[in-house]
C-alpha cells in the first residue's frame, strides 16, 4: 500500500493454502536525488548542479532536462521561484532544479550575474571582484560561477577563460 511515491509505504504478506498468518511492516521510499546522464559538462557536487557551457553561450530548459535522468519528476525554478516550463527558456546561475524532496541550486561557470549567458558584464564583475572583493556584493552561487576552471580558486586564469568563452561564441 502507498508504495509508489517518496514516503512511508507498507507491505503485507498473507499465507495461502496450507500456510496461515499475516505479517505487515513499513518501509521508507526515498528520493534518489539528482542524477545525470553521461555528460562531461555537468556535475552534481555539494548539493549543487554545476554546468559548463559548451558550444553555445547559454543552456535552455530542454537541454538541461535532456541531461537529467528520470526528469519527469524534476522541475526547474528561476530566482523568483517561478517554475520554468518553456523548453527554450535560458537557464541561469541561481536557478534551481528540484526533486521530490531536495533543491539543487544551479551554478553555470562564468554566469556571474545570473542572466543565463556569459557576457561582458560577467567579465567586468569578475575583474572587479578580483581587484577588490569588498567593492561588489555577490551571493555564494555567483562566487562559485567565478571559478571557470573549477580549481577551487578564483584568479586571472578564470578571467582569461571567461574572456575566451565570450569571444569564441
Amino acid at each position: 500500500a502507498n508504495n509508489t511515491k517518496v514516503g512511508t509505504a507498507t507491505y503485507k504478506i498473507t499465507g495461502k493454502g496450507n500456510y496461515t498468518g499475516t505479517k505487515s511492516t513499513t518501509f521508507k521510499i526515498v528520493d534518489s536525488g539528482l542524477t545525470l546522464k553521461n555528460t562531461s559538462n555537468m556535475s552534481v557536487k555539494n548539493n549543487r548542479l554545476y554546468i559548463r557551457l559548451t558550444g553555445s553561450n547559454y543552456m535552455n530548459r530542454n537541454t538541461l532536462m535532456n541531461n537529467i535522468k528520470n526528469n519527469n519528476t524534476k522541475k526547474i525554478y528561476n530566482r523568483k521561484n517561478s517554475e520554468i516550463t518553456s523548453s527554450s527558456s535560458a537557464i541561469a546561475t541561481g536557478f534551481k532544479v528540484t526533486t521530490v524532496s531536495k533543491n539543487y541550486p544551479i551554478v553555470i561557470y562564468g554566469d556571474v550575474d545570473g542572466n543565463g549567458t556569459i557576457n561582458a558584464n560577467d567579465l567586468a564583475l569578475s575583474y572587479r571582484y578580483l581587484i577588490n572583493p569588498s567593492s561588489i556584493s555577490l551571493d555564494d552561487l555567483s562566487k562559485a560561477a567565478l571559478d571557470m576552471d573549477d580549481s577551487g580558486n578564483f584568479n586571472n586564469s578564470d578571467i582569461s577563460k571567461m574572456y575566451l568563452k565570450i569571444v569564441s561564441d
